[in-house]
């Protein structure tokens, strides 16, 4: 191996752009006699590169720490305690305040490794290794990641000098606090390479506000491009290893999580409700699905297989691999803040990729949540990343990086189309879970009374905000009257209030907008001859579990609208809200053409007791999910995804975790060939 001698100037000139981490490293290696090869694995650049990992000008070699600066404060020794990267324990002693603000002042101290200028005694994150990260089993397999490697779509000038000086420093409010046992799980803070982010690099925020009451419940930094390319940049430093993990270790994490969600159900509720506005009862078998993903896809990361295939010569093998695809973007919705991530980071922790995740401005709570119990279940740093904020600008740097190999996303259809152009000119992997307007069909053999349950519980539940929910009713005209009589019953005994009050059956709308959108359909019915069979506005503060704290809060009275005609705005769109469209039909063929007049597909409901037309019916509706006499129709088990434009791909079931794999073909030729039929032996027969 080459000494450092002459050569140590120019590598500890490339250690610089690698950070401070980087640099104290190398001062330790240096004073134990360390060879240039050594140090190199944590350069940031190659010999002679000019380019800088996440910009700025190289800094000149005369200004590296010396190892006093690099062992820390008054009364710590400059005895390096890391002496070679194999035998390093993954951490080097504290740096002192001065020598951390003049590496920020120098643009050392970059973002992929969040060091923190008031932490004076926390010790610096080294950079990635085998050793440090991959379990003792893997360690062989699993090489040293040079820390900092630029690579195309992840160039960042994100300064931890920004993130030190706590200025609009987000806030919680005493009203949320209160609702949580664990306070640990309630960050105002991005996730980016293992470390807490809590200031934007410009400083911005953005309110997360109680559908219910109006009342801000807390300030989280709005982050954009930069904190993005920093988490893909996290992301694809530590892919290498996570992939190198064995499956069952991989499960191991995922089944630890999985536990810490369901011990911390009741906080994760308690959280959910107060920024999405869903009632405890729906948070919480929200999140008992949720963690049902979990576990699923801890098993799945097991069961992944390959093949063998015959080939058509004896002097070659076929062998197909099944390999994680890559850096994953996970884009999730406000309705559904916790099972929409579990359904997408777990097939994707599962298949070995590592994660970059976007949660709804809406609700980002529960994800911070999800990440704070991601970590204590031991998930390594940079494997999951949590950037908030910028919906377009986040979305952006997703879909253009060519470090990010797949998008994930559940939204609506108009954004959807946007992200798969984006990924379509990158040849980039994308699943989409768009728009619904599910039409449920009620036959005239039907069961009413379980018809009309399962109506009122699809269509009401998070008060209409589901994509699956029931959105358009069409009952045989035989029985039209009774069908509309049950489900006006079941509707006016439904309780509206705070989701957080006991026994409240609908919450609040999730905003202003969405509130005005229902108010216009119901309206747009009534005009064109709908009549108003129950609810039909907002209801008075008074009537409302919560009372006079829910007068600012975002609510619509259960709704159900008698005649409904195809010319209705109610009919075309879906509504996404609390009511409750019923049409009537007079034939199986005029039911489902009725059902089928729609540019979405993702699920469809009926109700009949005649065998035949029940497997006619399932066969001819253009929907990708289909609930014969049940609602309920989603399960970790079953393939969750539409047709149409309601979307691409699979979640959920052993099909989701496909979703996150590449198929690699290996024809590997053995250079011999197969023996004559002459030269066979003959005479046994064997």
């Amino acid at each position: 191996m080459q000494p450092l001698g002459r050569t140590g100037a120019p590598v500890l000139s490339l250690l610089a752009r690698g950070g401070a981490a980087a640099c104290c490293q190398a001062h330790a290696m240096l004073a134990s006699g360390a060879s240039a090869s050594q140090l190199m694995p944590y350069c940031s650049a190659a010999p002679g590169s000019s380019e800088q990992p996440f910009g700025g000008p190289a800094p000149a070699p005369a200004t590296h720490p010396t190892v006093a600066e690099c062992a820390g404060s008054a009364g710590t020794t400059a005895t390096a305690t890391t002496t070679s990267a194999a035998s390093s324990s993954g951490r080097v002693a504290p740096a002192s305040p001065a020598f951390l603000a003049a590496a920020a002042a120098r643009g050392l101290v970059r973002a992929t490794h969040h060091l923190s200028l008031a932490a004076t005694s926390a010790a610096l994150p080294c950079p990635a290794s085998a050793s440090a990260f991959t379990p003792a089993s893997a360690s062989s397999r699993a090489a040293p990641l040079p820390g900092g490697v630029r690579h195309k779509g992840t160039r960042t000038n994100l300064d931890e000098a920004a993130q030190a000086t706590g200025l609009s420093k987000p806030a919680v409010s005493a009203d949320l606090l209160a609702r949580v046992k664990d306070a640990g799980l309630v960050r105002t803070a991005g996730l980016i390479g293992g470390k807490w982010t809590e200031v934007a690099s410009d400083k911005s925020t953005f309110d997360v506000v109680n559908p219910a009451t109006g009342a801000v419940i807390a300030t989280l930094p709005r982050m954009r491009a930069d904190e993005t390319r920093a988490a893909i940049a996290a992301a694809h430093s530590v892919l290498p290893q996570w992939r190198a993990t064995p499956a069952r270790e991989r499960a191991a994490v995922l089944r630890r999580w999985h536990d810490l969600i369901l011990a911390h159900k009741a906080d994760i509720a308690a959280l959910m409700t107060a920024e999405c506005g869903k009632p405890t009862a729906e948070a919480l078998a929200e999140i008992a699905g949720g963690a049902a993903s979990v576990d699923w896809f801890a098993g799945e990361a097991v069961r992944i297989a390959g093949d063998v295939l015959e080939p058509p010569s004896r002097d070659r093998r076929m062998v197909v691999l099944k390999q994680p695809v890559g850096v994953v973007g996970a884009i999730t919705p406000w309705n559904f803040p916790m099972s929409m991530i579990t359904r997408k980071v777990a097939p994707a922790l599962a298949a070995g990729c590592t994660v970059v995740l976007k949660p709804a401005e809406l609700t980002p709570l529960t994800a911070i949540a999800l990440a704070e119990l991601a970590e204590r279940a031991g998930l390594p740093d940079g494997v999951l990343n949590l950037v908030l904020g910028d919906a377009a600008a986040i979305g952006h740097e997703l879909v253009h990086s060519d470090t990010v190999r797949k998008i994930g996303f559940t939204g609506s259809t108009a954004v959807g189309k946007m992200l798969a152009a984006g990924a379509g000119a990158g040849v980039k992997r994308i699943s989409l879970e768009l728009g619904g307007n599910a039409p449920v069909l009620v036959f005239e053999d039907a069961d009413l009374e379980l018809a009309a349950r399962g109506i009122v519980a699809s269509a009401l539940r998070n008060a209409g905000q589901t994509c699956i929910c029931a959105n358009r009713v069409f009952v045989h005209t035989a029985v039209y009257d009774r069908l509309a009589e049950a489900v006006v019953g079941l509707v006016r005994k439904l309780k509206v209030g705070d989701g957080a009050e006991a026994g409240v059956n609908v919450g609040p709308l999730i905003t202003a907008a969405a509130l005005e959108k229902v108010t216009g359909h119901v309206n747009d019915a009534v005009a064109k001859g709908g009549k108003l069979l129950a609810g039909g506005g907002r209801p008075e503060a008074a009537a409302l579990a919560g009372g006079a704290a829910t007068a600012g809060g975002h609510f619509f009275a259960p709704t159900v609208i008698g005649e409904a005609t195809i010319d209705m705005r109610c009919f075309k769109e879906e509504t996404f809200g609390p009511l409750i469209p019923l049409f009537r039909f007079g034939s199986d063929g005029e039911a489902v053409l009725l059902a089928n007049t729609t540019e979405y597909g993702l699920a469809a409901y009926f109700y009949t007791r005649d065998l035949g037309r029940a497997w006619r019916v399932a066969e001819e509706l253009e929907f990708g999910m289909i609930g014969l006499n049940e609602v309920a129709i989603t399960s970790e088990v079953a393939p969750f995804g539409g047709l149409k434009q309601s979307g691409l791909g699979r979640e959920q079931s052993k099909y989701g975790i496909a979703e996150f794999m590449d198929v690699k073909y290996v024809c590997m030729g053995l250079n011999y060939s197969s023996p004559s039929p002459s030269s066979s032996p003959s005479g046994s027969g064997l």
